[in-house]
């Protein structure tokens, strides 16, 4: 005598079971990451500025320095302090730190990409 085999609506039922739970799992995956993406923004948005937008505070200070260092030795030279020679040597190799340090943050290779926990 062959197996028994389950009847058609039987089967019918725990396929149609599997294919429910499947797609009800499917459905709060996907709501609980959009719900953990927003509580991710908001808990980064409540964090100081510094720790948000880290490469740009970076470039910020060292724009503010170099702007510093620059203005310093346009001072130093327009009140005679150091000869012309001394002022276009400092003022070149602060040019030249500054595009390399400028070059570096924007090579997006220190950029942080937000993530989340699925």
């Amino acid at each position: 005598m062959p197996p028994h085999k389950k009847s058609f609506i039987k089967r019918f039922f725990i396929k149609t079971g599997e294919l429910i739970k499947k797609t009800t799992q499917k459905i709060s995956r996907r709501i609980k990451r959009i719900f953990s993406k927003r509580k991710a923004k908001k808990e980064r948005m409540k964090s100081p500025f510094r720790k948000r937008h880290r490469n740009l505070f970076n470039i910020l200070m060292f724009l503010s320095v170099f702007g510093l260092l620059t203005g310093l030795l346009l001072f130093l030279y327009l009140s005679e302090t150091i000869s012309s020679a001394v002022f276009t040597v400092l003022m070149i190799v602060a040019g030249i730190t500054a595009i390399v340090i400028a070059l570096i943050y924007f090579s997006k290779r220190y950029i942080l990409k937000p993530h989340y926990k699925s």
